[in-house]
């Protein structure tokens, strides 16, 4: 049906779009993306390191309150005048005042030798670190999704590849018992005819399992439930590329590392972490200042009427902390030392891990290439011992051998298929070029 509908498209030149069948490649990227608990997690906490990133800049600008008061004091004349005050008739015996206040205070850090540049800037790190963690599990999560989509293709192409070969070991399993039957063929080219029958019902069961757990594991990164039904668009793995993604040597691979890999960006990150860490140990030994100013209204009724302010300028010079900020400087240039040894270790290990992934692909690329040179040998050398089987020229034992050698010749060359784009996804992986 859906063949005709294309037909008639391509006839009469409609650009009617037609729905997809299934979930593509991306499609199974994307919902993973979406439904991922750690990505949503580690988003959850980037944010709120941007959060803290603007809480930590909050400190360059002034700090205004404001408050209103008001009191009331009720105090014995007695208090104020002693026991020996006459009693005035018409005259309280007690004073009673009412207040009231409005005032508006400021105060500002006007500069403090980096203390709260270095505050900032751990922030804003922290909060890139943060961005990045995000990334990075996005990365491993896509990755994990395309080998769990490779799998399920692999696994299907391995039912179909052993229910044919099944197929044709029984049809000749049959033919070899009613050949025994008339005579014309041994009880041990039954029995090997058997045991080839045998041994692919075996492989054909274990396809169908293996195919089985393929999906529930597809299923279980997509973020729904082990057997939750799936229907893939594609049926095939793709065809080999000429170069792995287009990658024509090992030097553009590790470019395309420095360049997007966000180990490498993680570990620039912990030097420039350790780095402010150093600036604000060092400026605990400088002094800082400040300003305040407030200004205030009071009085016994409204409207106030009784104004005062103030204002001051504060220098803070720190004299001894008890031997604290030296040691608070020598942990921080420890950890900027262990922070550049790291990197540098980091960057040699993920270009080996690079290098690795592209000749482990271009290996894997010509395995392929190997194991559909041999199938294409099998399956000649099949048709030609049958041709020779049909005119008496070669045994049943030889036409066993030969089906049997296609029928590994087959699920060789899927095999190789399969672990050439497991090898791109990891090549891919390791240049961080899965998810933008």
């Amino acid at each position: 049906m859906y063949k005709i509908i294309n037909l008639i498209i391509v006839v009469f030149g409609l650009s009617i779009p037609l729905l997809a069948d299934g979930l593509t490649l991306n499609d199974c990227v994307n919902t993973a993306l979406e439904n991922n608990k750690d990505i949503t997690a580690l988003k959850s906490a980037y944010e709120a390191s941007s959060a803290r990133t603007n809480l930590a800049r909050a400190a360059y600008y002034p700090q205004v309150n404001g408050s209103l008061g008001f009191s009331r004091s009720v105090t014995p004349l007695s208090l104020s005048f002693g026991n020996s005050f006459p009693n005035i008739p018409g005259l309280s015996s007690t004073m009673d005042v009412l207040t009231y206040s409005a005032a508006l205070s400021a105060q500002m850090n006007f500069y403090d030798f980096g203390r709260t540049g270095s505050a900032e800037r751990q922030a804003f790190l922290s909060e890139s670190t943060a961005f990045l963690r995000y990334g990075q599990k996005k990365q491993e999560v896509a990755y994990n999704v395309k080998k769990a989509y490779y799998a399920v293709l692999q696994a299907k192409s391995m039912v179909s590849l052993s229910e044919v070969t099944l197929n044709e070991m029984k049809s000749l399993y049959e033919s070899v018992k009613e050949k025994q039957a008339q005579g014309l063929a041994t009880p041990v080219d039954t029995l090997n005819a058997e045991s080839e029958y045998f041994k692919y019902t075996a492989e054909a069961s274990k396809a169908k399992r293996s195919a089985e757990l393929a999906l529930d594991s597809l299923a279980v990164s997509l973020g729904k439930k082990a057997g939750e039904s799936i229907q893939l668009a594609g049926e095939a793995l793709p065809l080999i590329e000429n170069e792995p993604l287009g990658l024509k040597s090992f030097e553009e691979c590790a470019a395309s590392a420095l360049k997007n890999r966000l180990d490498f960006k993680l570990s620039g990150l912990s030097v420039e972490a350790a780095d402010a860490s150093v600036s604000a140990a060092c400026a605990d030994w400088l002094p800082s200042l400040s300003g305040n100013a407030r200004y205030e209204l009071s009085g016994a009724a409204f409207p106030l009427n009784q104004g005062s302010y103030s204002y001051g300028i504060n220098l803070n010079v720190p004299v001894f902390s008890g031997f604290s900020s030296g040691a608070k400087l020598s942990a921080a240039e420890a950890d900027k030392k262990n922070a550049l040894s790291s990197a540098e270790s980091l960057r040699e290990t993920l270009l080996l891990q690079v290098k690795s992934g592209y000749y482990g692909a271009l290996t894997s690329r010509e395995m392929s290439a190997v194991s559909s040179k041999k199938l294409e040998y099998f399956m000649k050398n099949y048709e030609a011992m049958k041709a020779k089987y049909d005119v008496g020229l070669s045994t049943l034992t030889d036409l066993i051998d030969a089906e049997g050698k296609k029928a590994s010749g087959e699920l060789d060359s899927s095999q190789s298929l399969f672990n050439y784009w497991l090898s791109v996804n990891e090549l891919e992986y390791s240049i961080g070029g899965i998810v933008k």
